[in-house]
């Protein structure tokens, strides 16, 4: 028996990370707005997504630039802006 593996292409790795960012996204959104309805800053904001278990796509915790960078994915303000 003869296995073969193909490399994944630069395009399907593409699509593959953007598909990925878009269920992340889908995931967090819901969160994040109920979240902002609070009134919360970024750093706020990244103390409660981390006591939740909600990390970065990396798997890191949140700090307040990550929240920041987060809410210009999403297209979302804190209420501080």
């Amino acid at each position: 028996m003869t296995f073969t593996y193909t490399r994944p292409t630069s395009e399907h790795l593409t699509k593959s990370r953007q598909a990925s960012a878009e269920k992340y996204q889908q995931t967090v959104r819901p969160i994040v707005e109920e979240l902002l309805t609070f009134g919360y800053g970024y750093q706020a904001l990244s103390n409660v997504l981390n006591a939740r278990g909600i990390f970065t796509p990396q798997g890191k915790p949140f700090n307040k630039e990550n929240v920041r960078y987060l809410l210009s994915i999403l297209e979302l303000t804190t209420g501080n802006q």
